[in-house]
């Protein structure tokens, strides 16, 4: 059986940076949770604008904890 989490960043901070940085946290902890297995990210509305713009500002972070 596989492992599974569910990551929630809901926020209520319109600050972009302060977001992009609670999300670059948030990859590298259930990366380290999960044994260093790469991350799937299923977004919706918002979350998806959030995760096309950490896509852009931190290529290298979503390289490493997510799965292309």
């Amino acid at each position: 059986m596989k492992s599974a989490s569910i990551l929630k960043l809901h926020l209520l901070s319109f600050r972009l940076q302060a977001t992009v940085d609670r999300l670059a946290a948030k990859l590298e902890s259930v990366y380290k949770a999960l044994g260093g297995k790469k991350i799937n990210i299923i977004s919706h509305s918002m979350g998806g604008l959030l995760v096309k713009c950490f896509m852009g500002l931190h290529s290298d972070v979503f390289e490493k904890y997510v799965k292309n």
